[in-house]
């Protein structure tokens, strides 16, 4: 929800490039496929009888996209 808002307001604000625009866009499209990813990792090991160590994945790759979409936009703030 953090990301669809910053990326908001980085679109009203002053003119992105395209490139910088598609960036925004395809990171939305790949946060949700992160989310999906993890989903799926978490439930083979469990479905084979894997250990609790796994539920890390379920976390960590959409909480990493997340921060790393963060830290793009906020260096595309800094610049416009």
């Amino acid at each position: 929800m953090v990301v669809a808002f910053f990326a908001g307001r980085l679109v009203n604000g002053p003119g992105l490039g395209k490139a910088e625009l598609r960036i925004l866009d395809l990171s939305i499209d790949l946060l949700s496929a992160l989310c999906v990813l993890s989903a799926a990792i978490v439930t083979g090991p469990y479905l084979r009888g894997g250990s609790a160590a796994c539920y890390g994945w379920y976390a960590a790759l959409p909480l990493a996209g997340a921060v790393a979409h963060v830290a793009y936009a906020v260096t595309l703030d800094r610049h416009s």
